[in-house]
């Protein structure tokens, strides 16, 4: 058969309440979907859900291969994790 021919692939299941993960303000927004799975598909990263743009800076340091050293100088620099701290960010 045709999949017996396939190589296997690696995969990842997902699985989340669509509307427990949306903002309460999102129910309008059209794009609301597309921004819950952002979220999510950023948060399985181990990336900040909440802003997709420190999700983005923090990909690009990781595929530099600088966010574990990221990380770490702000801890020494601030006293704090960072994935503990982003979401102050938002409040600024």
């Amino acid at each position: 058969m045709l999949a017996d021919m396939m190589p296997a692939a690696d995969t990842d299941v997902v699985l989340f309440n669509i509307d427990s993960k949306s903002d309460s303000n999102s129910k309008q927004n059209k794009d609301a979907i597309v921004n819950v799975f952002l979220k999510v598909f950023n948060e399985m990263q181990g990336f900040c859900g909440a802003m997709p743009f420190l999700a983005d800076l923090e990909r690009k340091l990781t595929g530099e291969g600088r966010y574990d050293e990221f990380k770490q100088k702000f801890d020494e620099q601030y006293g704090e994790a960072w994935g503990d701290s982003r979401q102050d960010l938002q409040k600024s």
